[in-house]
């Protein structure tokens, strides 16, 4: 399980080196190969392979003529890709995501338990404040016991 975030930094050819702390986890848990993409292209998600293979095992069973499955499907194909970590643990950000989200130089990466989310540092600030963590979050959580 990936928890908690570290700062990072992308490299001049468009590679950021996974923290140690994941980096291990993902080596030890799941191995190198990666399937990298994003819901909005503000961001960079990182799945593990196994991880994402069990979330596309739960789309297949989605009929094909959902619109909300097409609508997942568009996002994630058009900006995914396979990718595999480097001997020292970098990856390689795909260029329409390293521009759409303006990953350049630090970035912050966290850990969404089975996949990490690689952001801009001041446009995750932005989102946090423009999204809010209101009474209703905190209702809907504990009625799902959290």
């Amino acid at each position: 399980m990936f928890r908690g975030h570290y700062t990072a930094t992308v490299d001049e050819r468009g590679r950021v080196k996974l923290p140690s702390a994941f980096l291990g986890i993902m080596r030890e848990q799941f191995g190198d190969e990666l399937f990298v993409t994003s819901l909005h292209g503000d961001c960079l998600r990182v799945y593990p392979l196994p991880a994402w293979l069990k979330i596309e095992e739960r789309l297949a069973r989605v009929p094909s003529m959902s619109p909300a499955r097409g609508k997942l499907m568009d996002r994630v194909t058009f900006y995914g890709q396979m990718a595999r970590l480097d001997k020292v643990g970098r990856l390689l950000i795909p260029q329409r995501l390293r521009s759409n989200a303006n990953l350049d130089g630090e970035v912050v990466v966290l850990g969404y338990l089975d996949y990490l989310e690689i952001w801009n540092p001041e446009d995750f600030s932005t989102k946090l404040e423009r999204e809010g963590f209101s009474d209703d979050d905190k209702k809907l959580l504990s009625e799902l016991g959290i």
